[in-house]
Protein backbone atom coordinates (compact mmCIF):
# COMPACT_ATOMS: atom_id res chain seq x y z
CA UNK A 1 0.00 0.00 0.00
CA UNK A 2 1.27 3.21 -0.63
CA UNK A 3 1.33 6.41 1.90
CA UNK A 4 -1.91 7.99 0.31
CA UNK A 5 -3.77 5.17 0.95
CA UNK A 6 -2.75 4.46 4.13
CA UNK A 7 -3.96 7.96 5.07
CA UNK A 8 -7.59 7.35 4.23
CA UNK A 9 -8.04 3.90 5.73
CA UNK A 10 -6.86 5.84 9.25
CA UNK A 11 -9.37 4.85 11.58
CA UNK A 12 -11.47 8.04 12.93
CA UNK A 13 -11.66 8.87 16.72
CA UNK A 14 -14.00 10.15 18.70
CA UNK A 15 -12.23 13.43 18.92
CA UNK A 16 -12.71 13.83 14.99
CA UNK A 17 -16.11 12.74 14.99
CA UNK A 18 -17.11 15.36 17.55
CA UNK A 19 -15.13 17.75 15.61
CA UNK A 20 -16.85 17.41 12.58
CA UNK A 21 -20.09 17.45 15.08
CA UNK A 22 -19.62 20.94 16.07
CA UNK A 23 -18.39 21.96 12.65
CA UNK A 24 -21.61 20.62 10.99
CA UNK A 25 -23.92 22.13 13.65
CA UNK A 26 -22.19 25.31 13.15
CA UNK A 27 -22.55 25.28 9.52
CA UNK A 28 -26.44 24.54 9.86
CA UNK A 29 -26.55 27.35 12.06
CA UNK A 30 -25.01 29.78 9.63
CA UNK A 31 -27.28 28.47 6.68
CA UNK A 32 -30.66 28.75 8.95
CA UNK A 33 -30.12 32.51 8.72
CA UNK A 34 -29.85 32.32 4.82
CA UNK A 35 -33.46 31.58 4.24
CA UNK A 36 -34.66 34.25 6.52
CA UNK A 37 -37.37 36.54 5.88
CA UNK A 38 -35.79 39.76 4.57
CA UNK A 39 -36.41 42.93 6.43
CA UNK A 40 -39.04 44.80 5.96
CA UNK A 41 -40.57 47.97 5.87
CA UNK A 42 -42.51 47.87 8.55
CA UNK A 43 -40.56 47.51 11.61
CA UNK A 44 -41.49 45.93 15.05
CA UNK A 45 -40.14 46.26 18.44
CA UNK A 46 -40.02 46.17 21.95
CA UNK A 47 -38.84 49.21 24.04
CA UNK A 48 -38.88 49.63 27.75
CA UNK A 49 -40.93 52.34 29.52
CA UNK A 50 -43.33 54.62 27.59
CA UNK A 51 -43.13 56.00 24.34
CA UNK A 52 -44.33 59.06 22.48
CA UNK A 53 -46.06 58.43 19.23
CA UNK A 54 -44.97 60.57 16.40
CA UNK A 55 -45.32 61.52 12.74
CA UNK A 56 -43.03 62.32 10.16
CA UNK A 57 -44.02 63.44 6.76
CA UNK A 58 -41.90 63.68 4.03
CA UNK A 59 -44.11 64.85 0.90
CA UNK A 60 -46.81 62.54 0.66
CA UNK A 61 -45.89 59.35 3.08
CA UNK A 62 -46.15 59.12 6.41
CA UNK A 63 -43.52 57.36 8.61
CA UNK A 64 -44.80 56.36 12.16
CA UNK A 65 -42.64 56.57 15.17
CA UNK A 66 -42.40 56.67 18.59
CA UNK A 67 -39.72 58.08 21.03
CA UNK A 68 -38.41 56.78 23.73
CA UNK A 69 -38.51 57.63 27.33
CA UNK A 70 -35.23 59.23 28.23
CA UNK A 71 -33.90 62.92 28.44
CA UNK A 72 -33.00 63.49 25.05
CA UNK A 73 -36.19 62.30 23.11
CA UNK A 74 -38.30 64.29 26.07
CA UNK A 75 -36.78 67.68 25.68
CA UNK A 76 -36.52 66.80 21.41
CA UNK A 77 -40.51 66.30 21.93
CA UNK A 78 -40.97 69.87 23.53
CA UNK A 79 -39.49 71.30 20.03
CA UNK A 80 -42.07 69.63 18.40
CA UNK A 81 -44.31 70.19 15.39
CA UNK A 82 -41.06 71.37 13.29
CA UNK A 83 -40.75 72.04 9.77
CA UNK A 84 -37.19 70.94 8.52
CA UNK A 85 -34.91 70.31 5.71
CA UNK A 86 -33.23 67.20 4.90
CA UNK A 87 -29.64 66.65 4.13
CA UNK A 88 -27.45 63.54 3.55
CA UNK A 89 -25.05 63.15 6.18
CA UNK A 90 -24.15 59.79 5.08
CA UNK A 91 -25.32 57.07 2.58
CA UNK A 92 -28.09 55.14 4.93
CA UNK A 93 -29.57 58.13 6.66
CA UNK A 94 -31.14 61.44 6.09
CA UNK A 95 -30.77 63.94 8.95
CA UNK A 96 -31.90 67.65 10.13
CA UNK A 97 -31.21 70.30 11.54
CA UNK A 98 -33.02 71.29 15.12
CA UNK A 99 -33.34 74.90 16.36
CA UNK A 100 -31.35 74.60 18.82
CA UNK A 101 -29.71 72.42 20.95
CA UNK A 102 -31.48 70.09 23.35
CA UNK A 103 -29.32 68.72 26.18
CA UNK A 104 -28.17 64.40 26.03
CA UNK A 105 -27.14 63.34 29.42
CA UNK A 106 -27.95 60.17 27.80
CA UNK A 107 -25.23 57.85 26.67
CA UNK A 108 -24.31 58.54 23.40
CA UNK A 109 -23.47 55.29 21.07
CA UNK A 110 -22.48 54.48 17.61
CA UNK A 111 -24.52 51.14 17.73
CA UNK A 112 -27.82 51.71 15.59
CA UNK A 113 -30.00 49.34 13.71
CA UNK A 114 -32.37 50.22 10.82
CA UNK A 115 -35.19 52.56 11.86
CA UNK A 116 -33.46 54.10 14.57
CA UNK A 117 -33.61 58.38 15.59
CA UNK A 118 -30.62 59.51 16.90
CA UNK A 119 -29.65 62.81 18.54
CA UNK A 120 -26.51 64.56 17.48
CA UNK A 121 -25.83 67.20 20.00
CA UNK A 122 -22.45 68.67 17.91
CA UNK A 123 -25.63 69.69 15.17
CA UNK A 124 -27.51 69.63 16.74
CA UNK A 125 -29.27 67.56 14.10
CA UNK A 126 -31.54 64.55 14.43
CA UNK A 127 -30.42 61.33 12.19
CA UNK A 128 -33.32 59.15 10.52
CA UNK A 129 -31.12 55.52 10.00
CA UNK A 130 -33.14 54.14 7.33
CA UNK A 131 -30.58 51.76 6.26
CA UNK A 132 -28.43 49.26 7.44
CA UNK A 133 -25.25 49.44 5.35
CA UNK A 134 -22.69 49.85 8.44
CA UNK A 135 -21.58 48.30 11.77
CA UNK A 136 -21.80 51.71 13.55
CA UNK A 137 -22.77 55.57 12.81
CA UNK A 138 -20.38 58.16 11.70
CA UNK A 139 -20.66 60.03 14.74
CA UNK A 140 -22.02 59.19 18.45
CA UNK A 141 -25.90 59.90 18.83
CA UNK A 142 -27.91 59.44 21.65
CA UNK A 143 -30.80 56.85 20.19
CA UNK A 144 -33.97 58.65 20.93
CA UNK A 145 -36.95 56.54 19.23
CA UNK A 146 -37.42 54.35 16.31
CA UNK A 147 -39.15 54.97 12.85
CA UNK A 148 -42.19 51.68 12.39
CA UNK A 149 -43.20 52.52 8.65
CA UNK A 150 -42.89 53.51 4.85
CA UNK A 151 -38.34 53.89 5.92
CA UNK A 152 -37.71 52.92 2.29
CA UNK A 153 -38.96 56.62 1.09
CA UNK A 154 -35.72 58.12 3.11
CA UNK A 155 -33.85 56.44 0.46
CA UNK A 156 -35.19 58.44 -2.23
CA UNK A 157 -36.59 61.52 -0.85
CA UNK A 158 -35.15 64.81 -0.56
CA UNK A 159 -37.06 68.04 0.66
CA UNK A 160 -38.92 68.91 3.27
CA UNK A 161 -40.51 66.98 6.20
CA UNK A 162 -42.43 67.87 8.59
CA UNK A 163 -42.31 66.31 12.52
CA UNK A 164 -45.16 66.46 15.08
CA UNK A 165 -46.88 64.76 17.42
CA UNK A 166 -49.36 61.90 16.72
CA UNK A 167 -52.44 63.81 18.40
CA UNK A 168 -51.04 67.05 16.84
CA UNK A 169 -52.24 66.00 13.59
Amino acid sequence: MDRASIRLHRPVNNASIRRIAVLLALLCFILAGCGATPIQDEMSFEAPGEQISIRIIAGETIIDAVLYENGTAQSFAKLLPLTADLWTPIHYAQAFDLPQRIPDNDERTRAYERGAIGYWYEGPSIALLYGEDEAQTAVPIVKIGKMLSNLSVLGTYRGTIIVELKDQG
